[in-house]
């Protein structure tokens, strides 16, 4: 809670990792990370492996949320070793979603 400018990184988590209100933390999931929670954060950065590509990812009230992700052909053992940044694949999270009702 309130973190600032901080680098997280996971091996195995069983349940999830939750950020809240923070700012400007990366967060790097490499083994086992079934869900990360973001709410009232701003420039977080998810980095996850092949292995934790599965994950899911809630955001509330969140803005610049980056998730980063092997290029295909990547291996985990490549990201750990050299760690270029043509390895990675970014992709922003949605701040703002449209909702539309039809009254069928």
């Amino acid at each position: 809670m309130n973190c600032k400018n901080l680098t997280i990184i996971c091996d195995f988590v069983v349940a999830d990792v939750s950020l809240f209100k923070c700012q400007a933390n990366v967060l790097r999931a490499k083994k086992s990370v079934p869900m990360v929670t973001i709410e009232g954060c701003n420039q977080i950065n998810i980095y996850l492996t092949n292995a934790t590509l599965q994950t899911k990812i809630s955001t509330s009230c969140t803005r610049s949320t980056i998730v980063h992700f092997p290029a295909a052909g990547i291996t985990d053992e490549q990201l750990e070793n050299e760690n270029e940044i043509e390895h990675w694949v970014m992709k922003a999270v949605p701040e703002v979603y449209t909702t539309s009702i039809n009254a069928d």
